[in-house]
């Protein structure tokens, strides 16, 4: 009864739920056919019983085995060699965990890290959100603004034409009545005459002499304007009381005062003669063309339809 102890160690062995304790039953499987009796504890009488005497009747008589059963045996008996090998290699396991543990806290520090900048960075992303959808909101508001002032810029900008083409045309009434007289030499009895009456007379003697008009022409004014830069004779202005009178002196001009140094022209403002510039080349070349030309103040026809400044200045850029 020596070998009872040894007996239920292995029997222990053999009945634990562990790697090496599957590989052992594994074996005696092969060796003795069939484990069923290692499974009843190990203190029953029959059991340890029959355990010496098949221990001895193996020691003395052992049988031979067969050659699949030797290659399963071996195959368990590597098996256990490796698993045993394995178990050799926990402690080196054991002493890496807490570096590992280590490691793996510090991965956790960093995602959590991570984690909270990316909370940051959407916090920040759904603020500059929210700045876009308010500066949208005010360009928006600063477009129809903008549109509001555009609009009413072209309100004010056609008002101010409007109201300069009347003060034009307010000016152009003002001296229908007028005609210019340019090249009538100056007497010197006019620069110390300030009510202009010599200049008047001046004027009369060069209607009734130059243009063959005898009839006593009365005037509202007469006067000389500035002196000229080439240092010819001032331009006369005369306002007529008659607007017959006016346009008979015209006429007279056009028949009689052509090749000579003489020239009567009517009174326009600026504006309309900066017009009338630009467009009595085309009156005169139409002319030539033969073409059924009328030109009035600043307004132009050919062949009835109207020609503005601008369509000249458009066509020579």
């Amino acid at each position: 009864m020596a070998d009872t102890p040894n007996h239920d160690v292995n029997n222990r062995l053999a009945t634990c739920h562990t790697p090496v304790g599957n590989s052992i039953q594994q074996a005696r499987q092969v060796l003795y056919g069939h484990t069923s009796q290692y499974n009843v504890p190990c203190n029953t009488p029959a059991v340890v019983a029959s355990n010496v005497q098949q221990k001895l009747s193996f020691s003395d008589q052992p049988s031979p085995l067969d050659p699949r059963q030797m290659t399963n045996l071996e195959a368990v008996l590597n098996d256990i060699y490796s698993k045993l090998q394995n178990i050799d290699t926990l402690p080196n396991l054991l002493q890496s965990l807490p570096s590992i543990d280590a490691r793996l806290g510090g991965i956790e520090n960093r995602f959590s890290r991570m984690e909270n900048e990316i909370v940051q960075m959407r916090n920040d992303v759904n603020r500059l959100e929210n700045r876009v959808k308010g500066t949208e909101c005010n360009n928006s508001e600063l477009n129809e603004r903008l549109n509001y002032i555009e609009m009413e810029r072209d309100h004010i900008k056609q008002e101010n034409y409007d109201l300069r083409e009347r003060v034009v045309e307010m000016q152009a009434r003002s001296m229908r009545e007028n005609l210019l007289f340019g090249g009538i030499a100056e007497d010197t009895c006019e620069k110390e005459d300030r009510d202009n009456i010599q200049t008047e007379k001046v004027l009369q003697n060069f209607i009734k002499e130059k243009l063959n008009i005898p009839d006593n022409i009365k005037f509202h004014v007469v006067h000389r304007l500035r002196p000229r830069q080439d240092g010819k004779p001032r331009t006369i202005v005369a306002k007529f009381e008659r607007r017959k009178d006016r346009d008979r002196v015209l006429k007279a001009a056009r028949d009689n005062l052509k090749d000579t140094q003489y020239s009567i022209y009517e009174q326009f403002p600026n504006e309309i003669m900066e017009r009338r510039n630009i467009l009595w080349p085309i009156f005169k070349r139409e002319q030539r063309a033969g073409r059924r030309v009328r030109f009035k103040e600043d307004k132009l026809y050919v062949d009835g339809r109207r020609i503005f400044p601008q369509d000249v200045t458009d066509g020579q850029k």
